[in-house]
């Protein structure tokens, strides 16, 4: 409400960043200008630039494929976020061959017994949102012992360490469309992820 209301007139465009409630748009009448909403989004009130969630969560599929990896445990962050209930969707759909275990993360938050039993039962551990995996990847390294699952972060530019695997969101680039979106008319696909291994750094 306070952001229309400080927006001037004849601008060309607003863009904006990670949305959590679409029907504020409706709340609000906004100024002229093209509006362009990055992550997730209806596309009812704004264009959309968005990662490609299907996309990532079948690189992840391939992985573990390739990998034959067969005990999964999936974390889900949080609720309510509209991207990564969009990247958990993606997951399941994707997953759904190998019968993940669905773990929401605030079981594992605060009790260090289950967090070790997921551990031990996991071939790999794999998390949708970036900060979420950072966490698991520092309990994973203060765990003793040398056998530990594999980590995959699906979400964000995070850095994680071993042993785990991420893929990377260029969110600079989804800026740049947008800001082309708005100037150009320039259209663009979903952005596709980069897989990063451990102890490879982000291109």
């Amino acid at each position: 409400m306070f952001l229309a209301g400080a927006l001037p007139r004849g601008i060309a465009g607003i863009i904006f960043d990670h949305v959590l409630c679409n029907k504020a748009f409706e709340k609000v009448r906004w100024p002229g200008g093209q509006r362009v909403q990055l992550l997730h989004g209806t596309g009812k009130h704004a264009d959309v630039i968005s990662p490609d969630y299907i996309d990532s969560a079948e690189m992840a599929a391939a992985y573990i494929r390739e990998k034959k990896i067969k005990k999964i445990a999936l974390i889900i962050p949080f609720q309510g976020d509209p991207a990564i209930d969009a990247a958990v969707v993606a997951l399941r759909e994707a997953l759904a061959p190998f019968s993940p275990g669905e773990i929401p993360y605030a079981a594992l938050a605060s009790d260090a017994e289950r967090f070790n039993e997921i551990t031990r039962a996991s071939q790999l551990i794999i998390c949708p949102e970036d900060n979420i995996a950072e966490t698991l990847a520092e309990r994973l390294r203060a765990l003793s012992g040398t056998r530990k699952p594999i980590l995959f972060g699906t979400q964000g530019t995070g850095v994680l360490h071993a042993p785990s695997v991420r893929l990377r969101i260029d969110f600079r680039r989804l800026g740049r469309a947008a800001a082309s979106r708005i100037l150009h008319g320039t259209e663009s696909a979903p952005a596709r992820p980069s897989m990063i291994h451990s102890g490879e750094s982000a291109p």
